[in-house]
């Protein structure tokens, strides 16, 4: 049904589409169509029916034919094309594992496995789950055969049969329960391996409850009745509930995959889990001589695990050596793991006879008759209650499905008969007949197990002839045995082997055939010529033979006639469109008969050849190798099959061939000539491997294997061949499958500059790169790899991976190779690199002009990570080489820039760089360039560390350098400072470089001796990084790495925010500087009010004693970013709180009573009694009162029992901290404490004597104003001598030891002892009794006697040291910037400190900042620190007086003193001279006058407004008004302010009135003025200056020229000088009287018309009418200069000519865009943008110059504007030179050709009617009906659109009529005739 259906579908969609086609046009007969017919069935005519051999057979060919009339061949065509799309489009599923794709058929199965159809199959890989929903046989069919690709295939219990290759290429996912019978598989193709469900397989495979029945056979390589090969890469193969019957042969040679086993051929040495349970093998297993002959697996050397299986063949036999074959595992050794394998005891085979001598290999013997017991299959081997095995006596063992309902059987239980069981009588042969095509065929149904089958004809059911014997067909062809008239049958059976008896017979229907008659002859003889192809090469003979090939009568003959015989006319070869050509002639047929006369009948034969066309192809491609398939012409209709591609074109694959049409064909597609030549292209597309093909590369003649291919690498990968020594002939891509590691012999691999692309490693064993344990001496060079990715499995720990290379265990050298890429562990990688992992201890490696840019995560906690290196055992060498390192691991323990660790390594010239080392902090040991070993002239370039080690841990080091500004931290964070001692170039922190050197060549090229010319160079600025890279690394594999480098200061924290502290307190304040790249951490600690309270450079604050009440603020500066600080408010609190006292219990001295006192005195009763409260601190005896913050509170307890003492006086603040009240006295006790600010709880307990109290010293000394002057020691007099001590161990410098003055002694709950003074220590015997001494050094020492628990009350008095000399240090951190020139002082004395060199750099470069001279020691503050200032001899210095203390001294470079600065605006008329306007400009600082100080300090940027253009900080002299920004100048080191802004105006200055003009030439309507030239005065007017011209009372002009006027009229005319850049326009000049001439007409002229005074005076040559023309060979001279009265270039010198009547204040420049003219004080002069106020479009404004007696036209962009110049402000043209400047007069412009007139005194082109002198009227375009010039913006000039016709507006009319009819002759002169 579902078939039908599908058949349904498809006709319905190719009606529809053939409907929509071909309208309503002849009905379509799609269901017949979709049946499946052939197009030549559907041809099919009635000569079957004619044929007299087809007479009386039973046969439906033309059931269901269509009409004749209906038949449209192209219709068919396109009806079967459709079918076509829609046939691979029905199969049912959607690809899940619930709903799979089923599979129905054989057309079904080949859909899915074709790479034509991406729905089911991706370049081939499957691309859903699939199933079997019927049986179906694959007998004769080929298929695309494809990868699992991790798909599972269910049989659900259905057989596929009659297969002739594998069912899988590869095989990757799960396959089950399915049954294989009728297997025939033959490989002879070298390197194929052969299995009946896979060749080969990959990743993880499942196998089970399978059943495969045939023959399998390969001659070279790997063959197994489920498997051929595992492959590499493959992770886990498992087995299960299978069972193979089959016979298995491999003939290959001794190589190492000629295998062959029952379930799998070969195995691979490392790296797959193999599992086989509960398997049965059956048939026979035998090999040639290969490596491995087994039952269940061939070999070789690897372990699997085998359980509970049988090996049941009848023989396992090798030609071969007998290590290579066993009756389970076909290897010999112990490579077997698992329990219970049996073998058949009786089989036969082995090396003549004989195993490999190992039991695991081949099982224990179980004999033929146990085969057949239950006991044997449930209890002995073990499968006892298996549901997938139905088991029991008498029967083999019967398998069945699982996972699927019902349950079905896949085997039937039979024995094969040399275990026991009975042969089986094979099925008759089913569907007997007669071929219904083809006349006299014996045909019948495959009889499953037949292994041939015997044939016998009858005619007349008589035996006619021998019986034949067919094997591997079911069919056999009588045709050439029937001649003669009569009945025919035959009878087939199916024949048997040692299995299975031969079947009966069974006899076919009958045939009658009757003979052939003449017209028998003739309509078969027209059939086969209308089919026949024939071409100009066919003859006469060949007609004929094809005739006499249809006739089966032998009584009829066939012969040309001899009047009309054979004649051939030649077809068209190559030429298009091409003729036909043809055959034409009679061929008589006769019919012999005894004893009457013959008969004939004649045969026309009328031909068609076909022309023939050419076949050409071509490789599409310039870089392509190999020869172009030659072929002959083909003829027009031919069907030819494209060949294969026999082109190479390095990084790309044959795609297919492509047609003159474009349509593009797979090799070995069928194609059908066209009546024309056609040429095919090869098509190529990028080369990327698939993951799994595999393909031998070839050889030079030096043995090189050329490998141009993935797949060509991956030849070699896993070990499989051995490299030897290999070149890469171009860049290959690995498209990311996984690669095994290349592990054999690699003598040499020359990556010939090439480059691999896609490279996914995964490990091979414990190894993983490029190539894993190379063993033997090896040469790697010239080889790049791009973005490789480098994955162990999860699975497998400790793992050795080098992108490059895994492990070498010899002499490698690695040269020019380049790495990027990522190490991507799962806490596995053991030892990782990025070219190496591991140098084993017998390898010596030699890394030479290499990098590594590599990214390393998921190291093992105990592994070794190195940029190129990751752990050396061995020893190895790197020279001139770098990585660039990600190292992002969470655990370490040892990591390096360029080693992980290793002591053996000697590294030279070569760098490490990255942004950190480790990413974080991952323990272990971390150096920036190796752990240890021979480092020279080497660099670490990273910013974050996790160690100190910049370099190294150790060994041998030399000039070696790190970055500055690298930052070290541990694991929490903190800032790690190498030692002093450990920085240099020979040390393991190594010698700073700054960021700036790090970018320079210079820096590697002079400090550290690289070599930039031939090994070095630094990168490009577009790559973006900044260090060196090697000169034969390519520009795509120039790191990425970005590094800021420069130093700052992120922020600044403190751990207090907030304070509260009492007068003479302190607290201690820590800052944390969070920095980078080198930027100090150093902070200044800056009180808001000193006074009060003071905060010293470790950030101790103080509050002085007579502090104000309230909050002030610290605030800690980051000396390197003064904008970073952080801050915590101190409150001084001075207020009173609350104190309450209470007792911890009632049990002890009930009574007890306390006292508060506000001093020792008044508690001691000797200054008065002044009780501030006291009571028994219980409920009813309360003691609450109040103290203020910072005071002392004295508690007195009376009325204690005579067992008690005071156990403890614990005082709690408001913040919940505790501290211990001290005793100061013991009889009484009198506690004391101060007051904290907050409320206060005390508590107090008493206790029977216990003596935390009961030796007490109280010591008392004097204080400073912030603190105490003395240190000291004591001990207790709780000993056998009863001598205790007090010892001072310090007094601060300027004061000295006076005396110890002992106030009291007391004894314990005793009276008051007096003190009494004795000479020596000897003496104490007494209590009371002290002695005094100095000790060794100096130190005073008290002793005191006490024979008990007591109080010694003790002051230590000391005095002014006068003469104390104070010592005088350096802060380190700053040292470098200045001298002391005393290291000692006493207080006074004036100490000097001198800035050196590099603190007057500083200076410089932050001309900003100041330095000042300051100090620290004890808590004296600098209020106002001394300013260095520079002195007479050039040094700066500052000076300080000692103070009474030690001192650190410091310079610390900090903001200007903030001055104020004012001014007044300036007014100036100009006069030539330069105007400042800061020399009045007054300046103070707070309430002083500086403006002495900072005269002529200022910077001011004069800036022109108000349409003044200048911006300068030059004083300008032009005229104008200009905005003046004042500051004080950077490079005064003492002030800045604030700028201001002040208004200067120079004013022009008035000119001369000029002289009278007078007339140069006067006409009838024109008069033409000559300027003066001088003034009134009589002095000379300055050739710069300008004219504007005055007709009486009329507009100025600036043409010197007036026309329009009156003929014979009196006219009054005026000059002036005109406003200039400097100058006032002048008073008007006298008059001049001038009369226009007479008209030549007393008529006068039409308005419009001219009327020329004289029309042709003088008329100059035509042919240069302006002698000073432009030369037009050369219109662009090299610069501008020469005036325009000369055009003499012979004095070029480079320069603009120079000035010769006119002070030319500037000078011209030239660079790459042009000229430009340069003015004092860097100005320049430029013209301007103007904005459109209703667009807002931009015009250019330009500005004009007259230099060196010449006018110059300036752009906005302040270059020269040469050639045509539209003047927008005034609406005009003009011309200028850029050698002459603006041309006047004639000029021939070289683009149009054109003349064109520009005005003698202004320059502007003139358009219209003009009368120029010396020619007459003449007439200039005034208008242009289109564009014919444009402006070009790269040229910045006009140009002439040379494709338009049109006229350009202002040309000369020449030689025609004007556009008002008057007609101007050759030079453009109006004719008047």
């Amino acid at each position: 049904m579902r078939k039908k259906t599908r058949q349904l579908l498809a006709a319905g969609m190719a009606f529809v589409m053939t409907w929509s086609s071909f309208g309503m046009t002849a009905p379509v007969y799609a269901e017949t169509v979709g049946t499946g017919q052939t197009e030549e069935a559907l041809k099919a005519s009635d000569s079957n029916a004619e044929d007299s051999r087809a007479r009386n057979v039973a046969s439906d060919a033309d059931a269901g034919k269509a009409p004749e009339e209906s038949v449209v061949p192209e219709t068919k065509t396109a009806q079967k094309e459709q079918i076509a799309l829609f046939a691979g489009g029905i199969i049912e599923g959607t690809g899940t594992v619930s709903d799979p794709y089923l599979i129905a058929d054989a057309d079904d199965w080949k859909a899915v496995m074709s790479k034509e159809n991406q729905t089911y199959n991706r370049y081939g890989n499957l691309q859903g789950h699939i199933a079997l929903s019927s049986d179906i046989d694959l007998s004769g069919e080929t298929w695309d055969a494809e990868n699992l690709n991790g798909k599972t295939f269910d049989g659900r219990g259905h057989k596929i049969s009659g297969i002739g290759q594998p069912l899988f290429e590869t095989v990757n996912g799960t396959v089950k329960n399915l049954v294989i019978s009728g297997v025939s598989i033959e490989e002879t193709n070298a390197g194929t391996p052969v299995g009946a469900i896979a060749g080969k397989t990959s990743k993880t495979v499942n196998i089970q409850n399978c059943y495969v029945r045939g023959k399998l056979s390969n001659t070279s390589y790997a063959v197994g009745g489920l498997v051929g090969d595992v492959s590499g890469g493959t992770t886990s193969v498992e087995i299960k509930n299978c069972v193979v019957d089959a016979k298995i042969i491999n003939s290959g040679d001794i190589n190492k995959k000629s295998l062959a086993g029952g379930l799998i051929g070969n195995i691979p040495e490392f790296g797959t889990t193999i599992r086989i349970e509960q398997c049965i093998t059956l048939g026979t297993v035998e090999t040639d001589i290969g490596r491995g002959c087994g039952g269940l697996v061939g070999g070789q050397n690897k372990t699997v695990t085998i359980n509970r299986c049988a090996a049941l063949q009848e023989t396992v036999k090798t030609s071969g050596y007998s290590a290579y074959v066993g009756r389970i595992f076909g290897y010999g050794g112990n490579y077997v793991n698992g329990e219970k394998n049996y073998a058949y005891a009786g089989m036969s085979g082995g090396a003549n006879g004989t195993f490999a001598a190992y039991e695991a290999v081949n099982g224990e013997d179980v004999s033929r008759e146990d085969c057949l017991k239950a006991d044997f299959w449930n209890n002995t081997i073990g499968w006892g209650n298996d549901a997938n095995w139905e088991i029991a006596d008498e029967q083999f063992p019967i398998l069945k499905t699982s996972g699927i309902s019902p349950v079905v059987d896949l085997t039937d239980g039979q024995l094969p008969v040399y275990l026991g069981g009975a042969k089986i009588q094979l099925s008759d042969p089913a569907n007997v007949r007669w071929d219904e095509t083809v006349n006299g065929k014996a045909v019948w149904d495959e009889v499953e197990n037949a292994d041939g089958y015997q044939v016998q004809l009858y005619k007349d059911s008589v035996v006619l002839g021998s019986e034949k014997t067919v094997s591997g067909q079911t069919s056999y062809d009588f045709t050439s045995e029937i001649k003669e008239t009569g009945s025919y049958t035959f009878k087939v059976k199916a024949i048997g082997n040692e299995n299975y008896e031969t079947s009966a017979g069974v006899k076919s229907a009958a045939y009658n055939f009757t003979a052939q008659s003449l017209a028998d002859v003739k309509t078969a003889a027209e059939n086969t010529l209308k089919k026949m192809s024939v071409t100009n090469g066919t003859t006469a003979a060949e007609i004929l033979q094809a005739v006499t090939c249809v006739i089966t009568n032998d009584s009829i003959s066939a012969a040309w006639s001899e009047e009309s015989g054979f004649t051939l006319t030649k077809a068209t070869d190559g030429i298009e469109p091409g003729d036909n050509g043809g055959i034409t002639g009679t061929i008589t047929l006769t019919l012999r008969k005894e004893g009457v006369a013959d008969e004939t009948e004649n045969l026309t034969v009328d031909l068609t050849i076909l022309p023939k066309f050419t076949v050409t192809f071509k490789s599409g491609s310039e870089t392509a190798s190999g020869t172009a398939p030659t072929w002959e012409s083909k003829m027009e209709g031919t069907t030819v099959t494209l060949p294969e591609n026999p082109f190479t074109v390095y990084e790309k694959m044959f795609s297919g061939w492509k047609d003159s049409d474009g349509k593009v064909y797979s090799a070995g597609s069928a194609y059908k000539m066209p009546r024309r030549n056609v040429t095919f292209t090869a098509m190529w597309e990028h080369d990327v491997w698939d993951g799994s093909t595999k393909t031998e590369p070839k050889r030079d003649d030096n043995r090189y294997y050329l490998i141009s291919t993935g797949a060509e690498l991956a030849w070699f990968q896993g070990g499989t061949h051995a490299i030897g020594k290999a070149k890469l002939v171009c860049d290959i891509d690995l498209g990311y499958h996984d690669f095994v590691p290349i592990s054999n012999s690699v003598a040499e691999f020359d990556g010939c500059g090439h480059t691999i692309h896609g490279l996914k490693a995964v490990n091979n064993g414990v190894y993983a790169g490029l190539f894993s344990n190379v063993s033997g001496a090896c040469l790697i060079k010239d080889l790049t790899i791009k973005d490789a990715r480098v994955k162990p499995a999860s699975e497998r720990s400790e793992t050795e991976i080098g992108i490059l290379m895994s492990a070498p265990s010899e002499t490698v050298t690695i040269e020019n190779c380049h790495i990027s890429g990522s190490i991507i562990g799962s806490g596995n990688a053991y030892f990782a690199g990025g070219l190496i992992g591991h140098v084993r201890q017998s390898a010596n490696v030699k890394i030479e002009l290499c990098s590594a840019d590599v990214r390393i995560t998921g190291t093992a906690g105990n592994g070794f990570a190195g940029g190129l290196i990751g752990y050396i055992d061995g020893t190895a060498e790197i020279n001139n080489s770098y990585a660039v390192v990600d190292m992002d691991v969470d655990y370490i323990n040892y990591a390096g820039g360029l080693v992980g660790a290793g002591n053996n390594a000697e590294i030279s010239n070569s760098y490490a760089a990255g942004k950190s080392l480790t990413g974080k902090w991952a323990g272990g040991t971390v150096s920036g360039i190796a752990n240890n070993g021979t480092i020279t002239n080497s660099i670490s370039i990273f910013p974050e560390m996790t160690s100190v080690n910049r370099i190294s841990q150790g060994g041998t080091l030399s000039g070696n350098y790190g970055f500055v500004g690298t930052t070290a931290r541990n694991s929490t964070g903190k800032v790690l400072t190498p030692e002093e001692s450990n920085i240099g170039p020979d040390q393991i922190y190594g010698a700073d470089a700054s960021a700036d050197q790090l970018r320079s060549q210079k820096f590697y090229q002079s400090t550290l001796g690289w070599d930039f010319e031939n090994v070095w160079t630094m990168p490009s600025a577009e790559s973006g990084y900044k260090f060196p890279v090697l000169k034969g690394q390519k520009e795509s594999m120039i790191p990425t790495l970005s590094l800021d480098m420069d130093p700052k200061v992120i922020s600044v924290s403190l751990d207090q925010q907030q304070a509260t502290i009492y007068p003479k307190g302190s607290l201690k304040l820590t800052a944390t500087v969070e920095s980078k790249n080198g930027a100090s951490r150093d902070v200044k600690w800056v009180s808001s009010d000193l006074a009060a309270v003071h905060v010293t450079d470790d950030g101790t604050v103080a509050v002085h004693k007579d502090a104000a009440a309230g909050t002030y603020t610290v605030t800690a500066v980051s000396q390197f970013d003064k904008s970073k600080q952080a801050y915590s408010e101190i409150t001084v609190d001075n207020s009173e709180h609350t104190v309450n006292i209470v007792r911890e219990n009632t049990t002890n001295s009930p009574d007890a009573e306390i006292e508060v006192y506000r001093s020792k005195e008044d508690a001691e009763g000797t200054s008065g009694t002044y009780l501030v409260e006291s009571g028994k601190g219980t409920a009813d005896s309360p003691i609450t009162f109040r103290a203020r913050a910072g005071s002392e509170v004295y508690l007195k307890f009376k009325n204690l029992n005579a067992e008690d003492v005071v156990n403890h006086i614990e005082v709690t603040d408001g913040d919940g901290k505790t501290f211990e009240a001290e005793l100061c006295n013991i009889d009484p006790i009198i506690g004391y404490f101060t007051m904290p600010c907050s409320n206060a709880e005390v508590k107090v307990k008493y206790a029977t004597d216990i003596t935390p109290y009961q030796y007490t010293w109280f010591v008392g000394q004097d204080w400073s104003t912030w603190g105490t002057t003395a240190t000291y020691t004591t001990t207790s007099w709780a000993n056998e001598n009863h001598i205790g001590s007090l010892e001072v161990t310090n007094i601060i410098n300027g004061k000295q030891f006076e005396v110890f003055d002992v106030k009291s002694i007391s004894k314990y709950k005793g009276v008051t002892i007096t003190p009494k003074e004795v000479p020596n220590k000897e003496s104490l015997k007494e209590n009371g009794q002290y002695y005094v001494r100095n000790d060794s050094n100096g130190n005073p020492i008290l002793y005191v006697y006490l024979d008990g628990p007591g109080m010694i009350s003790v002051n230590i008095e000391v005095k002014n040291d006068l003469n104390a000399s104070y010592n005088i240090v350096q802060k380190a951190e700053n040292s470098r910037y200045y001298t002391l020139d005393k290291t000692t002082a006493k207080a006074g004395d004036t100490i000097t400190a001198t800035l050196t060199e590099a603190g007057v750099q500083w200076l410089k470069d932050n001309p900003t900042e100041n330095a000042v001279f300051t100090y620290e020691g004890g808590l004296h503050v600098v209020l106002f620190p001394p300013r260095f200032k520079q002195q007479a001899d050039g040094s700066w210095t500052a000076s300080l007086t000692m103070p009474t203390c030690d001192i650190v001294t410091n310079v610390i470079f900090g903001a200007k003193k903030k001055a104020k600065i004012e001014g007044t605006d300036k007014e100036f008329t100009y006069d030539g001279n330069q105007h400042r306007i800061d020399e009045d400009v007054r300046a103070s600082w707070g309430e002083y006058d500086i403006s002495e100080d900072l005269r002529n300090q200022y910077e001011v940027i004069y800036s022109g407004i108000n349409g003044t253009d200048y911006n300068s900080k030059v004083a300008p002299a032009d005229a104008g008004t200009y905005k003046c920004t004042v500051k004080i100048s950077d490079d005064n080191t003492d002030y800045e302010c604030d700028p201001i802004t002040l208004t200067l105006t120079i004013k022009k200055t008035a000119m001369k009135t000029p002289d009278t003009p007078t007339a140069a030439g006067i006409g009838a309507n024109t008069i033409t003025l000559n300027p003066p030239t001088t003034f009134t005065d009589g002095t000379q007017i300055p050739e710069l200056c300008g004219f504007e011209y005055r007709l009486g009372d009329g507009e100025w002009q600036d043409s010197a020229v007036f026309a329009g006027l009156l003929p014979d009229t009196d006219y009054h005319f005026y000059v002036r000088v005109k406003e200039g850049r400097n100058t006032e326009a002048s008073e008007v000049s006298g008059v001049l009287d001038a009369r226009t001439k007479t008209a030549s007409e007393p008529v006068d002229p039409d308005p419009d018309k001219p009327d020329p005074d004289n029309p042709n005076p003088d008329k100059p040559n035509p042919d240069n009418p302006n002698p000073d023309k432009p030369n037009p060979d050369n219109p662009n001279p090299s610069k501008p200069g020469t005036s325009s009265g000369s055009s003499d270039d012979s004095s070029d010198s480079g320069e603009p000519a120079a000035a010769t009547r006119n002070h030319s204040e500037g000078t011209w420049k030239k660079d790459q865009t042009g000229w430009w003219y340069e003015l004092p004080g860097g100005r320049y002069v430029s013209g301007s943008y103007v904005a459109d106020t209703v667009s807002g479009a931009q015009s250019e404004q330009v500005a004009w110059r007259r230099i060196d007696g010449a006018w110059w036209a300036f752009g906005g962009d302040g270059y020269l504007k040469t050639r045509w110049i539209w003047d927008a402000a005034i609406g005009k043209w003009y011309y200028v030179d850029e050698k002459r400047g603006m041309l006047t007069g004639w000029y021939q412009d070289p683009q149009d050709g054109k003349w064109y007139y520009l005005d003698l005194a202004t320059g502007e082109m003139l358009t219209g009617w003009r009368q120029i002198p010396g020619w007459g009227y003449m007439y200039l375009n005034p208008f242009a009906e289109a564009q014919t010039w444009f402006y070009d913006e790269a040229s910045k000039m006009w140009i002439y659109d040379t494709e338009n016709t049109r006229r350009p507006y202002g040309s000369l009319y020449m030689n025609e009529k004007t556009p008002d009819g008057y007609f101007v002759d050759e030079n453009g002169v109006w004719e008047e005739n």
